[in-house]
């Protein structure tokens, strides 16, 4: 024999007799084992399809959420560019239109000063005419009270 050989040396084969290789061969398993081992298969087969199956709806459902999402920013978005549109607009022509609310406003203002000034003047007056009116009946007390020197010239003085 050579030394590569497997067998053992004094441990001679007989006719239809395999050589025993290092492994063993296990015993048969029982039925019950078995039927366990056929139902942890099946549950495990259960479990996995249960769970892709959850997984998957939990997809569809928060794809539907942001379908909806997606279609309320777009119509939200499309709303506010309108309104950002009509607003510079709306910005613009009142820029473009402002010298016309200024001139108003200044032609309002002097209408208003003037009007003041005309107030004023006419309470001037007002006081002025008082105090010619005071000062006038002062004169006249004056003039009662003094006694009249030359009567005659005086009666020629009032119906002059």
């Amino acid at each position: 024999m050579g030394l590569l050989s497997k067998r053992k040396k004094g441990v001679a084969l007989t006719d239809g007799e395999k050589p025993a290789s290092g492994l063993s061969i296990p015993p048969a398993p029982s039925a019950t084992e078995l039927a366990l081992i056929a139902e942890r298969e099946t549950t495990t087969t259960q479990a996995r399809k249960a769970k892709k199956a959850e997984t998957n709806y939990r997809v569809k459902r928060q794809a539907t959420r942001a379908r909806t999402e997606r279609a309320a920013a777009k119509t939200h978005l499309g709303n506010s560019i309108k309104e950002f549109r009509s607003g510079i607009g709306a910005s613009a022509r009142a820029i473009w239109l402002l010298h016309y609310c200024l001139r108003e406003r200044m032609a309002g203002k002097d209408g208003t000063k003037e009007k003041k000034q005309l107030e004023r003047t006419e309470t001037k007056r007002k006081k002025l005419e008082e105090k010619m009116k005071k000062a006038e009946e002062k004169i006249e007390k004056k003039k009662a009270e003094i006694p009249p020197e030359d009567p005659e010239k005086e009666a020629e003085a009032e119906a002059a």
